[in-house]
């Protein structure tokens, strides 16, 4: 999470060709077996310690996890600027890993 942050603080807080989102599941009713994170406020709180500002949804109905089938976390997804699916990683990134799938998504883009 470290990481992913100062990430989102390098490009500027979403304001240049990256833009970072957090995206959870907090436990509930709706969530799936295996796909457990804290409940919400748990998260919440999570979030507050640790001073993450990226943006975060709280998918709390399950339905990105549904529709990205995700079926481990971490996992991150790579969008292009025009919405289209790139890739995803399943499994935490270190920095490095991350610098090169974002350096990759913005020459794509300037091809």
């Amino acid at each position: 999470m470290p990481d992913v942050e100062q990430l989102y603080k390098d490009y500027d807080l979403n304001s240049k060709e990256l833009a970072v989102l957090g995206v959870v599941l907090p436990s509930g009713d709706k969530s799936p077996a295996g796909n457990r994170e804290l409940p919400l406020e748990g998260v919440e709180a999570f979030i507050t310690d640790h001073q993450i500002t990226f943006p975060t949804l709280m998918d709390t109905a399950g339905k990105v996890y549904e529709e990205y089938k995700i079926t481990g976390m971490p996992t991150t997804f790579i969008i292009d600027h025009e919405g289209y699916f790139i890739g995803y990683v399943q499994g935490a990134l270190s920095r490095e890993l991350m610098d090169y799938y974002v350096d990759q998504a913005i020459e794509e883009m300037a091809e």
